[in-house]
């Protein structure tokens, strides 16, 4: 979990979009966080809702 929150908080800082509330990933964020959690990104997309950290797929 440590790596999507530090994660998270690069996309925050780099991009300065975040509301505080709910922060949209690119589908290269998913690519870069799955390389970092060592998966492939259809697991990791299911490992981020299975943990609540993602809401919603657009």
């Amino acid at each position: 979990m440590d790596t999507v929150r530090n994660f998270a908080t690069l996309i925050c800082a780099k991009r300065r979009d975040w509301n505080g509330e709910v922060l949209s990933i690119r589908s290269s964020d998913l690519t870069t966080l799955a390389l970092l959690v060592n998966r492939d990104e259809e697991t990791t997309f299911e490992w981020l809702i299975a943990k609540g950290l993602i809401l919603k797929r657009k």
